[in-house]
């Protein structure tokens, strides 16, 4: 008797110390970890031409690179993918997210490196070194069923273009551009660039380029619908030293819009300080026109 006794004691402890339930596995109204199947397809750029209607592109035409990031409502980004145009699919990219809200900022461009997407409001370049580039930025709600969103990215830039009209010296290797006034950093979420930056861009000369005119284009993020920059154009031989320089000032910038600038930077006399006049035009792909005069400094060596 004592034995058997002694054995339902045991038994009894037992079960107290384990509550004697079964394993809680859940009820079929438990969701809360289930996920969806979500697309994003940015497969169409828009610019807004002046005066006109609104004309969308194919994505392959203008960008070499593209970035998604998903972010969630603290701004904590949750999933990203980074595409090249050799990927297959190119612009289309695949996530899998459980129910909620989201940002969705995506960026395209042509820099040589990937873009990084911090925060909806901060985005930086490679060597903050900016090319053409477009965006999306805006809100999904996932839940219930799987969903495809096609996304309008839109121009985030402002191009200036320079012609250099006079020929090209066989002693020049390297034009470097330096500039201040826009932003190489970049709010999706503002639609503007958003840093005060200091851009340097370093381009070598061609070999086909010597004794001919030669055309560059730069491009900056304004911190505005407009802005202005200042440049210094500089022409470096092999060891990098200055052989020509100009300076331009209060060169105005616009997203979606092209500054078209035309100088002469190898002939002339050395001169201190030149009045020179810069005619601006517009390219119907992109918006606007402007005229100033700036103040331009040469030295040459």
């Amino acid at each position: 008797m004592k034995s058997f006794f002694a054995h339902t004691l045991l038994l009894t402890t037992l079960c107290l110390l384990s509550s004697c339930e079964a394993p809680y596995v859940g009820s079929p109204n438990d969701d809360e970890d289930k996920t969806y199947n979500v697309t994003l397809r940015a497969i169409t750029y828009e610019q807004t031409p002046f005066n006109s209607r609104a004309v969308t592109n194919s994505l392959s035409e203008v960008c070499s690179r593209i970035g998604f990031a998903i972010f969630d409502e603290t701004d904590t980004k949750v999933k990203s993918i980074n595409q090249t145009s050799t990927t297959e699919d190119f612009g289309i990219a695949n996530f899998t997210l459980k129910e909620g809200n989201y940002h969705v900022v995506v960026i395209a461009h042509q820099c040589d490196g990937t873009a990084t997407i911090s925060s909806p409001s901060k985005i930086t370049f490679p060597k903050n070194v900016v090319s053409d580039t477009f965006y999306y930025y805006g809100n999904i709600t996932v839940g219930s069923e799987e969903q495809t969103n096609e996304l309008l990215l839109t121009r985030a830039v402002a191009k200036f273009h320079l012609e250099i009209t006079d020929e090209m010296p066989s002693d020049v290797q390297t034009m470097r551009f330096y500039y201040t006034g826009g932003s190489s950093t970049f709010s999706a979420r503002d639609g503007f660039g958003n840093v005060n930056s200091k851009q340097t861009v370093k381009i070598p000369v061609l070999s086909t380029q010597y004794g001919h005119q030669t055309e560059w284009d730069l491009y900056t993020m304004p911190h505005d619908s407009t802005d202005v920059l200042k440049m210094t154009i500089s022409a470096l031989d092999a060891n990098e030293n200055v052989l020509y320089m100009k300076e331009l000032t209060e060169i105005p910038v616009t997203i979606n819009r092209i500054t078209n600038c035309s100088i002469s930077l190898f002939s002339g006399e050395p001169a201190v300080s030149a009045e020179a006049t810069m005619q601006l035009s517009v390219d119907p792909e992109w918006s606007g026109t402007d005229t100033y005069t700036p103040i331009e400094e040469i030295y040459n060596d």
